[in-house]
């Protein structure tokens, strides 16, 4: 396992940047991305890592009744996120009383967008910058729903770095528990009760974002695809911990708040895309 301690104390001591070193004397840097659709155990794969010393970000969201524990996830990821995904969603339009669009997501919504594969993030060095400003903080995990989309423009940037050892976890469940939990967070989160949306636009959000991941990001790397159920298991949590080379917090998972149970309509071209990823999975 990579003593995370240790290899702070010397990204502290060494004169040399982490994003200037050479080849002969890099320090390698652990870089964790965890990525899926909303409410597919993202935030307790993040978590397995919160007794580490490792940057998770300097404004965590708050944990809520949906995440109890926390969501690990930083505010500025979020928000340079949505400003790589703002451009390529429409916005809400309102005449007078009525508001047309309802169906799109808006402002701290936009992890729940539906992009065409035909969509490509483009970035600029505003965003660049902020998003190297991050990464200068030393041993990172990064969580967010829209790494989905937007991973590209994150890791492009890892290429001007030296020592950099990246891992992407990919968390997945069933389509029909994320429909059936998401429908859930709608009726219940203040900031979602503007956004309405049908079973089938969340089965097609599923479909997606993981579409996204097979076809756009996981080709290259070094992934690791991780069901939600896998996590309750000590062989789950053995296989992060070997893939990340970091112990994780086996006190976390909590069976109790495994609530949602799965609603009886399903998509079958989400079906398909869910047994690649668990033959992915099982690779």
């Amino acid at each position: 396992m990579i003593d995370l301690s240790k290899l702070n104390r010397k990204l502290k001591s060494s004169p040399l940047n982490p994003m200037e070193c050479t080849n002969s004397s890099c320090i390698e840097t652990a870089r964790i991305f965890v990525l899926g659709t909303g409410r597919s155990g993202t935030s307790l794969a993040a978590g397995l890592f919160r007794r580490q010393p490792i940057f998770m970000g300097d404004n965590l969201l708050k944990s809520s009744e949906a995440n109890p524990h926390g969501y690990f996830e930083d505010r500025e990821v979020n928000a340079i996120n949505e400003a790589l995904i703002t451009p390529l969603v429409p916005t809400h339009q309102g005449t007078h009383s009525r508001d047309y669009c309802q169906d799109i997501p808006g402002d701290s919504q936009r992890w729940l967008a539906r992009l065409p594969l035909s969509e490509s993030i483009t970035t600029n060095e505003a965003i660049s910058t902020r998003i190297r400003s991050l990464y200068n903080r030393g041993n990172s995990c990064f969580k967010d729903p829209r790494f989905c989309y937007t991973l590209n423009a994150w890791r492009n940037l890892l290429g001007e770095q030296q020592g950099i050892n990246a891992r992407f976890l990919c968390v997945f469940r069933h389509p029909a528990i994320v429909a059936e939990s998401l429908l859930k967070e709608m009726r219940t989160a203040q900031y979602l009760r503007s956004l309405a949306i049908s079973v089938d636009q969340i089965y097609a959000y599923w479909r997606l974002c993981y579409q996204h991941v097979l076809q756009k990001h996981s080709q290259h790397g070094r992934w690791l695809f991780v069901s939600h159920a896998s996590m309750f298991t000590d062989e789950g949590l053995s296989r992060i911990e070997k893939f990340c080379g970091l112990n994780v917090d086996r006190s976390l998972p909590d069976r109790s708040l495994n609530r949602s149970r799965a609603i009886s309509h399903v998509d079958p071209s989400c079906l398909e895309v869910y047994e690649r990823l668990l033959k992915l999975e099982n690779e």
